[in-house]
């Protein structure tokens, strides 16, 4: 029994650790530390201040930065067919989509942002006034709102743009005379 219990001492034991982990090479001025006291301090307290609320649902329903997954959505419908094979922004307002049919007819769709909401107009094949053409444009307009309110169901964070990042306010990174760079 003493034996067994020296073999499980022995096996439960950890291996010595490596040197502690190298010193911070940031230095705070004196403006940037009341900053952080002042944040672990109000963390610590339950105080935290999130800024406004990141909008994850659209107040409209739609989100223009939805429309190109919408159009592609549509185009996949049965009633629809259609591929897209081409998009381009002509503005932060306004987008176009070359479509293609299987039967090799193109098409395209005009998209204008409003502040009611999203104008789509689509002009198809070869004779786009033909009663056809203008049924599978109507279909394409009718799935493509209808995917556009689908997708405007579903919260999305908003894309982090770095340009829209401040950093701390004073924050200067500085390095310790002998320090690496990583």
């Amino acid at each position: 029994m003493l034996g067994m219990l020296c073999v499980c001492q022995g096996a439960c034991e950890t291996a010595p650790r490596g040197a502690p982990a190298a010193a911070s090479n940031m230095e705070l001025n004196a403006e940037q530390a009341r900053q952080v006291r002042r944040i672990m301090l109000d963390s610590a307290l339950g105080i935290v201040d999130t800024g406004p609320p990141i909008e994850l649902l659209p107040p409209s329903g739609i989100r223009w930065s939805d429309l190109p997954a919408a159009v592609s959505q549509a185009g996949k419908h049965p009633t629809v067919m259609l591929a897209v094979s081409g998009t381009s922004a002509d503005g932060p307002d306004t987008m176009t989509f070359d479509l293609l049919s299987p039967e090799g007819f193109p098409g395209i769709m005009h998209a204008t942002r409003r502040p009611e909401g999203v104008v789509l107009r689509v002009s198809m094949g070869p004779y786009p006034d033909e009663p056809w053409a203008q049924a599978r444009a109507s279909r394409l307009v009718e799935h493509t709102l209808a995917s556009l309110h689908q997708l405007g169901k579903v919260p999305r964070v908003p894309a982090y743009e770095a340009a829209d990042h401040v950093p701390m306010k004073g924050y200067e990174a500085k390095s310790k005379p002998g320090a690496r760079a990583r």
